[in-house]
């Protein structure tokens, strides 16, 4: 395989497993039993790594001098990093939000929006401006004077850069001692613009960055998907009261056909309704696994008003239907996502209550409940989670640990890997634990 750049070609060469052991710019690497990068030599410099039983990085050595020393939680995330001096991190989720220099005692503390960081606070504040996939153009002062400033080439290699950053390429930490980024799950190095181990998901080749394209792609954290859209379903109980008392007198099947609305031509795309909590897209539900609450609440509508079932025929037809148009549209990376099905299904078993619960009422034979509580009843029943987080390290140790924190761009395009869809689904709606099946000479690849 070779690369050109301008009037320069550069070669590679690779071992068993996809493993890059040489290019003819003067690169050679070599690896361990498990994939992970033992060294890299690059003329004249030898660099060497160490790892613990996770696979995680601890040591950086630069010919025979160590360069950095890397320490993590139980969650495998970086509390302190000893680069000449020494820093200690505080995170929520996945970003640092605080830091202390041990060795200078001066503190920073990060400030994000929408997985971004867009703010520094050290004793003097510095703002972060990001392009589309989130890497650091520019940071400004308090008096917007410009600190900071870098152009970036597609795998990350930095150009016409002038003064210092940590946070540059898609947001990540940069090491300033070995340019490794530092992605949560792995390091990844922009010179090759590879990760310097491999990825726990079982892929064709499992040091690849962004799918090898990261104009289309980022990756979070090496791994796919994201975790912060997951939240109680105590959060839409709450709005739907909300949206009770606001329209006094509203039956349950008005209340739940203001929660998901459709817009644009034919039949339209599913939108929430305003209000609708950003952090309760999905929920977790002990028996069901991932609820995607958009496909669950426009289903209900299907079941409350024309009393279309989970298996009734004209209920599975949309489904597949809709699943097939997304897969030959651009809205492929939507095509079969592996809780798609199951929350279609127990969307429309939701929406059959609230009609046969208003048939009961409007004949006598029962009371009538509020959407609200008839929705917080369901989910009991289907056990959802009010601590998915906890709920799931719980029940699939690790699983959590896998999902990054924010959506941002994961997949823009192309189809989702097959570890992550589903067709034929009975169980529990669970990422990366289904067998997978190729279909169109494995261009497009499902699992069930």
């Amino acid at each position: 395989m070779t690369k050109k750049e301008g009037t320069t070609t550069v070669a590679y060469t690779y071992g068993a497993y996809n493993r890059l052991t040489s290019t003819n710019s003067s690169l050679t690497f070599t690896y361990d039993n498990n994939g992970n990068t033992l060294s890299k030599i690059e003329g004249g410099d030898t660099w060497n790594y160490t790892y613990n039983y996770n696979n995680m990085m601890t040591k950086a050595v630069k010919n025979s001098v160590t360069q950095g020393q890397y320490f993590y939680d139980g969650e495998n995330k970086r509390v302190k990093v000893i680069e000449g001096s020494t820093l200690i991190n505080m995170f929520n989720g996945l970003n640092i939000i605080y830091q202390k220099n041990m060795t200078s005692g001066s503190i920073s503390k990060f400030f994000f929006a929408n997985g971004l960081v867009i703010a520094k606070n050290n004793g003097s504040s510095t703002y972060y401006h990001q392009d589309s996939l989130g890497s650091t153009r520019l940071t400004t002062s308090s008096s917007k004077l410009q600190i900071f400033a870098s152009n970036y080439k597609p795998f990350g290699p930095l150009y016409n850069q002038s003064g210092t950053e940590k946070v540059k390429y898609t947001g990540k930490w940069e090491d300033s001692p070995t340019k490794l980024y530092y992605f949560g799950a792995r390091y990844y190095d922009p010179e090759i613009g590879r990760f310097t181990t491999q990825d726990t998901v079982v892929t064709i080749n499992q040091y690849i960055y962004a799918n090898n394209n990261p104009y289309k792609y980022i990756g979070p954290t090496g791994r796919e998907p994201v975790r912060k859209e997951i939240g109680s379903y105590e959060l839409i109980v709450d709005y739907i009261r909300g949206l009770e008392a606001s329209h006094p007198g509203a039956k349950p099947t008005e209340i739940l056909n203001m929660i998901v609305n459709r817009e644009g031509p034919g039949f339209g795309q599913p939108k929430f309704g305003d209000g609708y909590p950003k952090d309760a897209r999905y929920i977790y539900s002990e028996s069901a696994g991932f609820v995607d609450m958009l496909h669950f609440f426009d289903n209900a509508k299907l079941g409350a008003n024309y009393g279309i079932g989970p298996f009734d025929p004209a209920g599975i037809a949309l489904d597949y239907g809709v699943e097939i148009g997304q897969a030959a549209t651009r809205d492929r990376p939507s095509a079969f996502s592996y809780e798609d099905i199951t929350s279609n299904r127990l969307g429309r078993a939701f929406g059959v209550n609230v009609l046969t619960s208003s048939i009961l009422v409007t004949v006598g034979i029962s009371d009538d409940k509020p959407l609200s509580q008839q929705f917080s009843d369901y989910m009991k029943n289907i056990g959802a989670s009010t601590n998915p987080e906890e709920t799931i390290k719980k029940q699939h140790p690790g699983l959590w640990e896998t999902i990054p924190e924010n959506r941002d761009a994961v997949q823009k395009t192309g189809f989702l890997p097959a570890s992550r869809t589903c067709v034929i689904c009975y169980g529990p709606a669970i990422p990366d634990s289904l067998g997978s099946i190729p279909i169109v000479g494995g261009i497009l690849s499902w699992a069930f």
